[in-house]
């Protein structure tokens, strides 16, 4: 584990092949098909204010409000917390956590996606200084730990190793400056098999692009976060999770995670 713990300070990632058991699996696979469907159907609508149960069909691309009670899908938020997950999770936030999420690719028309490079920081770093840059890749999420599980083969995400620790180089400025869609030295693809996870740092440059040939994407995209005495700017995307009703469609587990993530935005979700 302690190479675990070194692979990700150093390279900003690891791949383990059992963060997930079977029979969840399975489960999760079956989950993300049928939520896909509510949305297709417009029997679940997401908006950033609340999850609706009747509304006009959309074709799905990525679902954010997964453990929504509106889905009725309970395994994605027992998948956050089971002890496949937290096993690794622990070694990078610790026991003591609040909640992330759960957000799944569930697309039947891939094959145009490219993200561009990025890093996660809301483009902060783009024209940063190097002490600017230097101190924002320190501080930024410094108690988050992102994963992503292949539901099925899953070879979109790429990323390069160490660019979480270090500034940008020229040609990568010149990328993220403008959303650039080519290839990057050193970039390495992520090309997870079903049941792969891999846990890595937002602050590395990386891209999501679909291959070609490549039709559906079926992929479970996660965080856990360490819970500290800070507060935490509500993401307006999961605005949703403040009705009370999320609070007891959550299994037990989860609710300490839930507590401590409803305090940290803050009693009207503001920090």
């Amino acid at each position: 584990m302690l190479n675990l713990v070194q692979e990700y300070r150093g390279k900003g990632y690891f791949i383990v092949d059992d963060a997930v058991e079977k029979d969840l699996l399975d489960e999760l696979g079956r989950a993300l098909r049928r939520s896909a469907d509510k949305v297709r159907s417009g029997a679940v609508v997401e908006h950033a204010g609340g999850i609706a149960t009747k509304g006009e069909g959309t074709e799905p691309h990525l679902l954010m409000g997964l453990m929504a009670p509106e889905y009725g899908e309970s395994c994605f938020a027992e998948y956050l917390v089971c002890d496949a997950v937290q096993k690794y999770a622990r070694l990078i936030v610790g026991e003591e956590q609040r909640l992330g999420w759960v957000v799944g690719f569930a697309s039947r028309q891939i094959a145009a996606y490219d993200s561009g490079w990025h890093r996660d920081t809301g483009g902060q770093t783009r024209n940063a200084t190097y002490e600017e840059e230097m101190e924002l890749l320190r501080t930024h999420r410094k108690n988050m730990l992102k994963f992503h599980l292949a539901v099925e083969d899953d070879p979109c995400l790429w990323l390069i190793p160490g660019s979480h620790r270090r500034f940008r180089t020229a040609l990568e400025h010149e990328f993220l400056d403008g959303g650039g869609k080519g290839d990057l030295p050193g970039a390495v693809q992520m090309d997870l098999k079903r049941g792969q996870t891999v846990f890595w740092n937002g602050n590395t440059i990386h891209r999501g692009i679909a291959p070609a040939g490549m039709v559906e994407r079926w992929n479970l995209t996660g965080a856990l976060v360490r819970h500290e005495s800070d507060r935490e700017e509500l993401d307006e995307r999961f605005e949703w999770r403040l009705a009370a009703k999320v609070r007891d469609s959550l299994p037990p587990a989860a609710l300490p995670l839930y507590d401590n993530w409803r305090y940290a935005v803050g009693p009207a979700g503001v920090s």
